[in-house]
C-alpha cells in the first residue's frame, strides 16, 4: 500500500552533527525499507533550495527524511497532563 503525501512526515536531518544518532536512526538501508523511510540528500538546484546552504552542496550532511506518519489506534482522544501532572483523556468527533 502506497501512501499519500499527507501520510508522510518530513523533516530536514543533519547527519554531520551526530553521526552516531543517524546511523542508528537511519543506518541501515534494509530497515529503512522495511519501514517505508526514505533518505534524501538536499543538493543546490532541486526543488529544496529553500532549506540549501553553500556548505551543504560539498559536504552533503542535510538529508531529508521521510516516512510514514504514525497512527494511533484509537484517534478520537488525547491524553493530556492536568496542572497536577495526572492525565485526563479528551475526547473529540472527528466526523463532525
Amino acid at each position: 500500500m502506497r501512501r499519500n503525501e499527507e501520510d508522510q512526515c518530513a523533516r530536514i536531518v543533519d547527519r554531520c552533527e551526530n553521526r552516531d544518532e543517524y546511523n542508528r536512526l537511519y543506518g541501515d538501508e534494509e530497515a529503512n525499507q522495511r519501514n517505508h523511510t526514505t533518505v534524501t540528500v538536499i543538493r543546490s538546484g532541486s526543488n529544496n533550495d529553500h532549506f540549501w546552504n553553500r556548505d551543504n552542496n560539498y559536504n552533503g550532511c542535510k538529508v531529508q527524511v521521510t516516512s510514514p506518519r504514525p497512527r494511533r489506534a484509537n484517534p478520537w482522544f488525547f491524553d493530556i497532563p492536568n496542572d497536577k501532572g495526572v492525565k485526563e483523556r479528551f475526547w473529540f468527533n472527528l466526523r463532525t
